[in-house]
Parts: structure tokens; C-alpha cells; sequence
């Protein structure tokens, strides 16, 4: 294009350098970067969003963060899919406080995050470390800012819940999740049925395969391994 005298934009190295990230090649997408300051052109939130999202994935996150400082430098201002893909990578790389500031720099900032964003923060930043505590709590978070928890939110929730034994909250949750018109899937059910039969509450786990039956949800295999192994136990 620059031999010819065609000088390429923004949708052009954007173009390039998602290509590039998608194929790990995140060096040369930096370069191309480069290649745009030097040509003059004005970044927008997208050019950044793309290399966020391809350090992240990269595990280059320190990389991905000196981005996030350089977009504030240039006045490009962050929008939430650049907080997401952030959020996501700290949690991945275990950075739980980090991950948590970035939330609150978003309400500070005046965005309001997607059911998204709040899923990978209960997902990878909070019960996969054990913190379900503090994942109730951004649950709770996501109705107050009318954002409304998806099947995503309660499965992970439900979860963490169960995995710390607290297994009343966690059918409490299953039950606000059909108030609120969510239908659940059949791997929320195969968790509960799984923690009633280890408890030995045989006649309610019963209970919640028929549930599951009025719901629409078609029972698999495990489910029925599992209700198996709980009836055997049971005598």
C-alpha cells in the first residue's frame, strides 16, 4: 500500500494487528503499533482493545496493563470491554486485589460493567480463589447497578457455594435464579444432586430431579450416575 502511495488508517493496522494477536505473534502487533504513532494516526479505544485482549490471552498481562497507563497518556479513555479483558487476565494470573482496583477505577470512571465483566471477575478472580464471600457480595453488586446475573453467574456462584458446603445458600440462589426467569442447566442440577447425595437427602434430591423434569431440563448421564450412587449408600 505505501509503495503505491495508498497510506494505511486505523481500520487497516487494526485489521493487521488482530490478525496478529490471534496468532500469538503479539511482538509484531506491538511494532505495527509503533508504526501508527509514527504515521501520525490517531489510536482509538479499538486498537487497544485488541492488543489488551492479546497480551491477556498471551499472559503478557504487565504488557497489557502498560497499554491500559499508555491509552490514559494519549486521552484515549478505556471503555468496559478494555476493563474485561484486563480483569480477566489479572484473575487468571492469580492478581485478585489488582483485578478488584480495575472494578472500582470502572465506577469511578463512570462505566457501568457488563454481565460479562462481572462474570469473569466471579469467575476467575474470586471462587477460584476460594472467595466466595466476596462473590456473593459482586452478585448481589450486579442488581443494584441493574445489571442481571445470567445461567454463567448462578452456576459459578452455586458452585463455590457448594464447594465450601454451604449447600442451603446454594439452593436458595437455584430458586432466586427461576424468580428471576433463568432457566437453569443441567450442570447446575448435576452439582446439587451431587452434594444432596453425599448428604445423605436422598428424598430431596428426588425432589430436584423432578424439578429438573417440569423445567424442560433433560437428564444426562451423570445425572443418573450420580442418583445411583446416592440411592446405593441410602441402602
Amino acid at each position: 500500500m505505501g509503495k503505491r502511495g495508498c497510506q494505511p488508517d486505523v481500520v487497516t493496522y487494526n485489521t493487521l494487528i488482530n490478525g496478529l494477536c490471534k496468532c500469538g505473534r503479539t511482538k509484531e502487533a506491538i511494532s505495527l503499533l509503533k508504526e501508527m504513532y509514527q504515521n501520525g494516526l490517531n489510536l482509538d479505544v479499538s486498537t487497544f482493545n485488541i492488543l489488551i485482549n492479546g497480551l491477556c490471552k498471551a499472559d503478557k498481562v504487565e504488557e497489557a496493563l502498560d497499554l491500559h497507563k499508555e491509552m490514559g497518556k494519549i486521552g484515549c479513555q478505556p471503555d468496559v470491554v478494555t476493563y474485561t479483558s484486563l480483569t480477566d487476565g489479572l484473575g487468571k494470573d492469580g492478581r485478585t486485589e489488582e483485578a478488584m482496583v480495575l472494578l472500582e477505577e470502572m465506577y469511578h470512571n463512570g462505566l457501568n460493567p457488563d454481565v460479562v465483566t462481572y462474570n469473569t471477575l466471579i469467575i476467575n478472580v474470586l471462587c477460584k480463589t476460594n472467595k466466595v464471600e466476596e462473590a456473593l457480595a459482586l452478585h448481589k453488586e450486579m442488581g443494584k447497578r441493574g445489571c442481571q446475573p445470567d445461567v454463567v453467574t448462578y452456576n459459578t456462584v452455586i458452585d463455590g457455594l457448594y464447594k465450601g458446603g454451604r449447600m442451603e445458600e446454594a439452593l436458595s440462589l437455584l430458586v432466586e435464579m427461576c424468580q428471576n426467569g433463568l432457566k437453569p442447566n443441567i450442570v447446575i442440577y448435576n452439582t446439587l444432586i451431587n452434594v444432596l447425595c453425599k448428604g445423605n437427602t436422598v428424598d430431596e434430591t428426588l425432589a430436584l430431579l423432578k424439578e429438573m423434569g417440569k423445567r424442560g431440563c433433560q437428564s444426562g448421564v451423570v445425572t443418573y450416575i450420580t442418583l445411583m450412587a446416592g440411592l446405593c449408600k441410602d441402602g
